[in-house]
């Protein structure tokens, strides 16, 4: 079964367990518009200003601690999230270091570095049938692998298509596509089939699941530790630069050798990973010129 962004994100969490945080129940209701939340007495003592915490969704910068009266002010959709309206008892989670929008844009980070690396074939049936007057198509993709043809018009059955020249170019509007040149007419009516590298897609919700995980489990494993390579070193940057976390560093990860050591051995035990999984590049098509 793949995994997840949420089911990464959780991994991810238990490999940065250097970097603690805590959670509360909100203690009342709060609207879309409201920037006091109120918590137990209890509570209110693990919330401090320049942290942020997550309900549901929602960001929120704490801007005030207000531990007489159990309540924070904070500024309400922080990180591009939206506001929304939340209940009593909700959990709020005290992420002082890493958010789960954080974590999203650190696994779709590490997740893009794996192109052109790491890659999976994809099929695509061309939409235009062969012509009879026609010798010229163009195709969308510019990673061309390999071309297939049905054998008989309709049939659905797919031989590999020697007859033929590939070339890569580049329009006006500077987008790649390819372009097959026939060398002699082939039965009108049939499709052509692209096989093209494709990069590992992103994971835009936390219910996408990775795919190309099937074909290789280790691609997930090479993702976290990349992911949590990347946050180590972004609070690491934080912490040197005197960033508003460095009020949460400091209470959580004084050391600031600590957290190159961690971003260290995440990201060799990424490169270990890459080394077992990666894959040579595939036979792309040549270039053509500029049309």
């Amino acid at each position: 079964m793949a995994s997840t962004r949420r089911d990464i994100r959780n991994r991810l969490r238990s490999l940065l367990n250097d970097f603690p945080y805590d959670s509360a129940p909100l203690a009342a209701d709060i609207t879309a518009v409201d920037f006091e939340l109120s918590f137990g007495s209890d509570d209110i003592a693990k919330f401090k200003d320049g942290y942020d915490v997550e309900i549901e969704e929602e960001v929120c910068r704490v801007t005030n601690v207000d531990v007489a009266n159990g309540k924070i002010q904070a500024m309400r959709g922080h990180l591009d999230s939206e506001p929304e309206s939340h209940s009593e008892g909700e959990t709020v989670r005290c992420l002082n270091l890493f958010s789960d929008f954080e974590l999203n844009r650190h696994i779709s980070k590490a997740i893009r570095s794996t192109w052109p690396r790491l890659w999976y074939e994809k099929r695509v049936v061309h939409s235009e049938t062969i012509q009879s007057e026609k010798i010229e198509y163009e195709l969308g993709n510019a990673n061309m692998m390999r071309l297939e043809v049905e054998d008989s018009p309709g049939s659905g059955t797919y031989v590999l298509l020697r007859n033929a020249e590939c070339y890569r170019f580049v329009d006006d509007q500077s987008a790649e596509h390819s372009v097959v040149v026939l060398r002699w007419p082939l039965p009108v009516g049939c499709h052509l089939r692209y096989l093209y590298a494709a990069a590992i897609p992103d994971l835009t919700i936390d219910a996408a699941e990775l795919k190309y995980e099937t074909i290789n489990p280790g691609v997930s494993e090479f993702i976290e530790l990349q992911a949590a390579a990347n946050a180590a070193y972004e609070l690491m940057a934080r912490r040197m630069r005197f960033h508003e976390y460095s009020v949460a560093v400091a209470e959580r990860v004084a050391d600031v050798d600590a957290i190159i050591r961690a971003r260290f051995a995440y990201q060799n035990g990424a490169d270990v990973r890459m080394a077992d999984i990666k894959r040579p590049l595939p036979p792309i098509w040549p270039t053509r010129w500029r049309r």
